[in-house]
């Protein structure tokens, strides 16, 4: 898999919480959004060092990439929690949406816990190849 492409989704995860928080500010209003924005952020920073070919407290990237799953993972299931809980008020539409989103939460999380024992079922190897071929 070509490293860039975790630059590119960190990036994108990153303007996104930066562009949600401009336009509405109040989304870090309660402690299960501010850990969900959080979550956000660290899989973001996992990702784009990822991309960067970085090691993150000596991780090898592609464990860095794992952590930034299971931060992504984290943060779609407590929007699953928030809705199933009451948080969001949610008819039955919102609610199978979020279970949709809580099954895919897990799947990734499965993905993430696979990168951070160094890809033993999904083997992915990070290359320095461009996104765009000539």
């Amino acid at each position: 898999m070509k490293r860039a492409w975790f630059t590119m989704l960190g990036s994108a995860l990153l303007l996104g919480v930066l562009g949600l928080t401009a336009l509405f500010g109040g989304v870090w209003g309660t402690p299960l959004r501010a850990l969900q924005g959080i979550l956000f952020l660290l899989a973001a920073g996992a990702f784009l060092a990822a991309g960067r070919d970085r090691s993150v407290a000596g991780l090898a990237p592609i464990r860095v990439v794992g952590a930034g799953n299971l931060a992504l993972a984290g943060a779609i299931l407590l929007n699953a929690i928030n809705t199933f809980s009451g948080g969001i008020p949610a008819e039955t539409a919102e609610i199978t949406a979020a279970l949709g989103a809580a099954m895919g939460g897990v799947g990734l999380a499965f993905i993430g816990v696979d990168y951070l024992r160094g890809g033993r079922i999904f083997g992915v190897e990070l290359t320095d190849e461009p996104l765009i071929e000539r």
